[in-house]
């Protein structure tokens, strides 16, 4: 009877140190489970919202988007480059002609005065008239004979195209003559293939009207200067 006692007696403690254990078990898997969850919520959570930026500087970007996107950030500070292309010859004749006789405007930079940024920046060159060049230094254009063509049609391009062009033109003979009355003056305010002649003296002068000002940055009108040679009419006959 007493051994019977003892063993149900040995039997109930471990019967207790087991339950005890299993509950420390539990209690600890159940801290293990908290921290794993609370480590992912920090893993998958929103992310930190990070400072905006200031009103100020929002708009010094956009003023800085402005002046770099018009016309691919292609803001002249004077009259561009000119390009002439025989468009009848298969050999790709280019000319290319600067100016060096003009009135430009162009809108300030950022880091002009403000009665610039008011005003402008305005640049006057002037150079020499047509009929002043030195024939052995001028820009010469060769036209060829196409078919007995009266001349040759080139066309105009330009990084920027300008809204109107007049091309003015006198015969070489008239050189060192700035007083002689032109012998033909044509007007293209679009398409720009202009009609040019052998043995001339021309200008032509390009317009960038000053209405535009605020979209491409610059404004105003030069002249772009150069002779022809090749089989004229007073030569043929």
């Amino acid at each position: 009877m007493r051994k019977r006692t003892l063993t149900m007696s040995l039997l109930l403690l471990c019967l207790a140190f087991s339950a005890s254990g299993c509950r420390k078990k539990s209690a600890a898997a159940e801290e293990s489970r908290i921290e794993t969850e609370t480590t992912e919520e920090n893993r998958t959570g929103m992310p930190e919202e990070k400072p905006g930026k200031s009103l100020e500087a929002e708009e010094e970007t956009e003023e800085e988007r402005k002046s770099t996107s018009t016309f691919s950030g292609q803001r002249f500070t004077e009259p561009p480059e000119l390009t002439l292309t025989d468009s009848l010859s298969s050999q790709l004749n280019i000319v290319s002609l600067t100016s060096g006789n003009y009135s430009w405007k162009r809108e300030p930079d950022r880091s002009q005065s403000e009665l610039e940024k008011d005003q402008g920046i305005c640049i006057e060159a002037c150079g020499i008239h047509p009929l002043e060049q030195d024939e052995e230094k001028a820009e010469k254009i060769h036209i060829p004979d196409y078919n007995q063509m009266d001349g040759a049609p080139y066309t105009v391009s330009c990084p920027v195209m300008p809204d109107k062009i007049t091309v003015t033109g006198w015969t070489a003979e008239n050189l060192g003559k700035p007083e002689s009355p032109a012998e033909e003056t044509a007007v293209y305010e679009e398409g720009f293939l202009i009609q040019l002649k052998a043995g001339m003296v021309y200008e032509l002068r390009a317009v960038w009207e000053e209405d535009k000002l605020s979209d491409r940055g610059f404004s105003g009108e030069a002249g772009y200067i150069f002779m022809t040679d090749g089989t004229s009419d007073t030569d043929a006959e």
